[in-house]
């Protein structure tokens, strides 16, 4: 599977300005130039640089060459990239929640995704959410219920999940349990879209009765593989003794 964020071809994390991947950008950079001195340091600041793109740049630019080569120039790179990335925290803090909860979004697990990422991606969320405004508050069992309602599952496992844990609503618990039942789910995506996409469009089950033989004999009746309107799958075959016509 492709990494879920992208890099340059030396390796450096690209980050274009944005709210919910601010943190990891400061965190990688903090530690791309941690201990680095003289040519060292400069050499790991314009690696930095190299990856920003868009808003992120364009604040690169503005902090200046000679002050992002200074002792204390990634603080002030950091200092001036939250400042733009975060102007208004109240708005931001709006729109990531409305994110956080939305059914197929953003933050929802994407096709191709591990239980692990999306995890991981959602817990990030939140932890950005509660620095941008501390008085959002959302239960631990609404976040164990939408962790396990936008991971990509049907109903049937869902259910399986439940009861691992006894229905307990809890984040931790529901993880655990997503990454250890389904820890290559990301693998058989692919399959489950394409298994779905063949059965829909068709209609009901329909006995074929056209090329039933005359006279004594067996013969079988065969229903069409289909999907019903609950989206739930059946098959049915039957054999039937044949009476003399």
């Amino acid at each position: 599977m492709e990494s879920s964020y992208k890099e340059t071809k030396q390796g450096t994390y690209v980050y274009k300005g944005d709210a919910m991947n601010y943190y990891e950008w400061e965190f990688r950079t903090k530690l791309r130039v941690a201990s680095k001195t003289d040519d060292q340091y400069k050499d790991a600041v314009s690696k930095v640089v190299d990856g920003l793109r868009g808003d992120a740049f364009v604040v690169a630019q503005e902090v200046g060459l000679e002050t992002l080569w200074g002792t204390r120039g990634v603080e002030q790179l950091t200092k001036n990239m939250r400042e733009m990335v975060f102007p208004l925290t109240t708005q931001e803090a709006k729109e990531l929640f409305r994110q956080y909860t939305k059914q197929n979004g953003l933050l929802s697990r994407q096709v191709g995704e591990s239980m692990k990422q999306y995890i991981s991606r959602r817990s990030r969320c939140w932890k950005l959410l509660k620095e941008l405004d501390p008085e959002i508050e959302l239960s631990v069992g609404h976040r164990a219920d939408m962790l396990l309602d936008l991971a990509g599952l049907d109903k049937n496992e869902r259910t399986m999940i439940q009861a691992s844990i006894s229905n307990e609503r809890d984040f931790q618990k529901v993880a655990d349990a997503l990454i250890t039942q389904h820890p290559r789910i990301h693998v058989s995506d692919h399959r489950r879209k394409s298994f779905k996409g063949k059965a829909k469009g068709r209609g009901k089950f329909s006995k074929d009765k056209s090329n039933a033989p005359k006279g004594k004999g067996k013969f079988i009746k065969k229903a069409y593989y289909v999907e019903n309107d609950e989206d739930e799958h059946e098959a049915y075959d039957y054999l039937q003794e044949a009476e003399d016509m």
